[in-house]
């Protein structure tokens, strides 16, 4: 898929369809946490991107200088669950 043929009409089965694949989620990375911004830009595939240089940037910045504390709130919350429960 190229950045021409996006189309914010299509459903995430049109593009699993598209792609031959079981699943796609479709993240629009302005509306979602810092978090799953960062998972994104670590994990998944970029179907389409309209500021290249904007992505490269967040991903060199914001989100891995946030990275350490977000991983230290992730460890304190795990430890707080398996002493004291949900």
């Amino acid at each position: 898929m190229t950045s021409g043929s996006w189309s914010n009409n299509g459903s995430p089965t049109v593009y699993a369809a598209t792609l031959e694949v079981a699943e796609v989620d479709i993240v629009v990375l302005d509306t979602v946490s810092l978090e799953l911004k960062g998972r994104v830009v670590q994990e998944d595939k970029i179907l389409y991107c309209a500021d290249e240089a904007r992505r490269v940037a967040f991903a060199r910045t914001r989100y891995f200088d946030f990275l350490p504390t977000l991983e230290a709130h992730t460890r304190r919350f795990i430890r707080r669950v398996a002493e004291k429960g949900l």
